[in-house]
């Protein structure tokens, strides 16, 4: 294992914020299908909305540049984005990018770069993913620091105060393991990023590709509140699963997240395409500065979970984001985009 000093942490989402960056889909892809043109429009409003609030960044090849400069343009509203030359494979930069890293002694932003392999192996081409960290490291002029484990940024939650939150079907599963053996991730977490409890959950959502992300059941929040994925309903497909989230965190509760409260965010009802079940879920939200934007899927349980995340960040503006096409290639707004952390408190 490669050590640094223990001055390093992961900061959480609601830090001050350098930037936001996405991934843009590019032709040939194989992305969304029948509803590509239409994603990329709801991409462009998603830039725009992010950028009333800072700073964005897309990675985009340059063939696609004239494609993407044309769809702003036709907005007609007045936003900038920055576009850097590098294609990627997907578009999921949450889970390729590089965890950033803060120094809490003096001014220093790091990245670090550990394996991908397009969740254990599921696609076939994410050379050019499993390169970007190190890539957007070299843009920003900062230290990056390899690892060979495969992780993923949506794997992982953190409360910037050494509590980690993970899921053993993603971590512990058989296609993400090393050629090395199984990884003591308890070890790799607190040496790492000076985790000082890592907290397991079992599974994540029905029909989640990456296995089960903690991004679509728990958040911190800024009050000492964990928002997580709900249902009392006996039928939904993630009943049992939400069920046992539950029971875990209120375990927790008593231990390691004492002090915390729990608050319950509904799931939205199962959403199916080509009669595979989606990974809809309300936590897949995007915190950027002052403002959090929320997945949506028209339904009825839209407002109720934009009004309990209001309240989780009674400073923010809450922005309802329409996701009912985003889902249908499997991840959500936080999947989406790469907070970059900034160096002012």
């Amino acid at each position: 294992m490669q050590n640094f000093e223990k001055a390093f942490y992961i900061p959480t989402d609601w830090e001050n914020q350098s930037a936001v960056w996405f991934s843009w889909p590019s032709e040939g892809k194989g992305l969304w299908n029948d509803s590509f043109e239409r994603v990329r429009e709801q991409l462009i409003e998603l830039y725009a909305i992010c950028a009333s609030f800072q700073n964005v960044t897309v990675l985009c090849s340059n063939s696609e540049h004239p494609i993407l400069t044309n769809l702003i343009k036709k907005k007609k509203t007045n936003f900038k984005i920055t576009l850097l030359e590098y294609e990627t494979d997907d578009v999921w930069i949450r889970d390729y990018g590089p965890i950033f890293l803060k120094d809490s002694h003096k001014d220093e932003l790091i990245g670090t770069s550990w394996n991908f392999n397009a969740w254990g192996g599921k696609f076939k081409n994410y050379q050019k993913d499993n390169a970007a960290a190190d890539w957007i490291c070299q843009q920003l002029g900062i230290r990056c620091i390899h690892y060979h484990e495969i992780l993923e940024g949506g794997a992982i939650e953190t409360n910037g105060s050494g509590v980690l939150c993970t899921t053993k079907s993603v971590l512990c599963n058989t296609n993400r393991l090393d050629l090395n053996g199984s990884e003591d991730w308890d070890s790799i977490f607190k040496e790492r990023f000076d985790m000082n409890k890592v907290l397991w959950f079992e599974n994540g959502l029905v029909g989640d590709d990456t296995d089960g992300h903690i991004d679509n059941l728990l958040r911190f929040t800024p009050d000492n509140r964990i928002l997580f994925s709900s249902t009392n309903d006996i039928r939904h497909n993630n009943y049992s699963t939400l069920q046992q989230l539950k029971k875990d965190l209120e375990g927790y509760l008593k231990g390691a997240l004492r002090g915390y409260s729990i608050a319950p965010l509904p799931i939205p009802a199962p959403l199916y395409f080509k009669d595979q079940v989606l990974a809809a879920s309300y936590i897949n939200y995007l915190v950027l500065n002052n403002g959090v934007i929320v997945p949506c899927y028209n339904q009825k349980t839209d407002d109720q979970a934009c009004s309990i995340i209001q309240e989780a960040y009674p400073d923010y503006s809450i922005v309802p984001f329409q996701c009912t096409e985003i889902i249908q290639e499997g991840g959500g707004l936080h999947c989406l985009s790469l907070n970059q952390p900034s160096l002012q408190r």
